[in-house]
């Protein structure tokens, strides 16, 4: 599985967040070529987060978790946030067709239209706990502070008994 999230920037689709499977485990990370900020949740329960700086690649916190195939409910994989302003998005990559990209989730411009940052988590979700997620997200992520923008679930192939959920929230306005 390969799925890309992107949005419009002024009239320019732009490559937000990509989401990978492989025999060897799930990825996730922000589509920005340095730092690169990205995440890896091996089968056997390794868990990476790395990032570029100066050419070197960093590898904060590794960690052993459970193994992949044992979540039972759902595990976060990646969590960021990214500003939606000139700067930040003329870096992020235009998108253009892959046949090897299995999804392509876009988010309007108009979303982002009363704020200038957005948040990300993304969870490896058992799919015999998927309402309890969706339920979960809103609970969490619906208030008067936060709104749910996207929420999605991204079928695993290697892993089929699990999906990645995301979930895209940003800050309301206070009045």
């Amino acid at each position: 599985m390969r799925a890309i999230i992107a949005t419009d920037f002024q009239g320019q689709l732009r490559k937000l967040i990509w989401l990978t499977e492989n025999k060897s485990g799930v990825s996730a990370g922000i589509c920005e070529r340095t730092p690169n900020p990205h995440a890896t949740y091996h089968s056997d329960g390794t868990f990476n987060c790395k990032l570029t700086v100066k050419g070197h690649i960093l590898n904060f916190q590794p960690e052993k978790k459970i193994p992949l195939r044992k979540v039972a409910t759902k595990q976060q994989l990646f969590g960021s946030g990214f500003f939606y302003v000139s700067n930040t998005m003329q870096r992020l990559p235009k998108f253009t067709p892959d046949r090897r990209i299995d999804t392509l989730l876009v988010i309007g411009q108009s979303v982002f239209s009363d704020i200038e940052c957005a948040g990300v988590n993304v969870y490896i979700v058992h799919r015999s706990h998927e309402n309890a997620f969706v339920a979960g997200a809103y609970s969490s992520y619906e208030g008067e502070s936060y709104m749910v923008v996207a929420l999605n679930l991204f079928r695993l192939h290697v892993f089929s008994d699990h999906q990645l959920g995301v979930i895209i929230y940003k800050g309301r306005k206070t009045q």
